[in-house]
């Protein structure tokens, strides 16, 4: 009996230089197609992304550059903290990709915002932590914050889930401080 050859499939180190455009895939795990029959929660993350970048590179179709995005910063979470020019400077994706994308992410935290109930009570500390903590998760310095109240336990009128104004809860900046 002779002894195998370490390397006995010549075809197993071969590369392709071709890569399927997503109008070659069939018709059903076209993520638009998909879409379409199914409705966008049967989609999965990296479907929908693959629609807002809508191509993809000479290498990569619009779905597997959308999952090498996912893999590379994490999911969701790590594009949200990526910066702009950190996703401008990835292979396949400028400035209008990228603006497409930060812009798609930032419609989605706005609409979780949006949910919350203008006459929100206060009546534990985990009702205030839901108030603040979408806006708080992706955060890269650890911050503490600090809701004023009405008489009925509600935030001040001037105070709205995303906004700039200090008025109504101030913001600490602290990579010393700990959460007790």
């Amino acid at each position: 009996m002779l002894p195998l050859e370490k390397d006995s499939n010549p075809y197993q180190h071969a590369k392709l230089d071709y890569h399927a455009t997503v109008r070659e895939l069939p018709s059903h795990e076209r993520p638009r197609e998909r879409l379409q029959h199914f409705g966008p929660q049967a989609l999965s993350i990296a479907e929908l992304l693959a629609i807002i970048l809508r191509t993809g590179t000479k290498g990569d179709n619009a779905l597997e550059l959308a999952n090498k995005l996912l893999a590379k910063y994490g999911g969701l979470a790590g594009l949200v903290r990526a910066d702009f020019a950190e996703l401008c400077a990835e292979y396949g994706m400028g400035e209008a990709k990228s603006a497409q994308v930060k812009a798609a992410l930032e419609l989605g935290r706005r609409l979780a915002h949006l949910q919350v109930d203008a006459r929100f009570r206060i009546r534990t500390p985990a009702d205030a932590a839901n108030l603040v903590m979408l806006e708080l998760a992706y955060l890269d310095t650890e911050q503490m914050r600090i809701l004023l109240l009405d008489a009925s336990r509600q935030p001040s009128n001037s105070w709205r889930p995303g906004a700039s104004s200090t008025s109504s809860w101030s913001t600490i900046s602290s990579s010393a401080t700990s959460a007790s």
